[in-house]
């Protein structure tokens, strides 16, 4: 009779654990899928701002940040519209939780260097730190906040 229970509690402890372990499985899944997603949707944003004459680029760009972030780096990014203006950066970092993926937070480091060739334009911006945190909707953005310490331009 003691047999009965004990092997009860034992198919829960087992089904219990298998539970965990789908949720695991189905989680993992879920975020590469979800990084495909988001890599498919980066490279189609930059491909729809060349079309307009613009231009972002970057010489890396992993996206990582699992199991609960996306985080994507952009080593040296630069940017360029159809004038020759230009503007580029050291690196740029940015993170959405999963659970909230409408709110992006976003970090660069300086100096960020910009060239009007049109003008004969040039400068350069430094900073300590630089962060922005933006909260999108279905279709605006909602809110930006910006702070940058220790700025100095040239």
């Amino acid at each position: 009779m003691d047999a009965g229970p004990k092997r009860n509690l034992k198919i829960r402890y087992i089904l219990l654990a298998g539970a965990v372990l789908m949720t695991i499985l189905v989680w993992s899944g879920g975020w590469f899928y979800m990084q495909g997603v988001l890599r498919d949707q980066i490279d189609h944003q930059m491909a729809r701002l060349a079309q307009t004459g613009q231009a972002v680029s970057c010489t890396d760009m992993p996206i990582g940040g699992f199991p609960f972030r996306f985080e994507v780096s952009c080593a040296e990014p630069v940017l360029a519209d159809a004038r020759g203006r230009t503007a580029d950066f050291k690196a740029l970092r940015t993170v959405a939780l999963v659970y909230k993926p409408w709110h992006v937070i976003a970090e660069a480091d300086g100096p960020a260097r910009f060239e009007d060739p049109l003008t004969g334009l040039m400068g350069e911006a430094n900073w300590e730190s630089a962060r922005s945190s933006v909260i999108y909707s279905t279709s605006s953005v909602e809110q930006i906040d910006v702070v940058m310490e220790n700025v100095s331009l040239a």
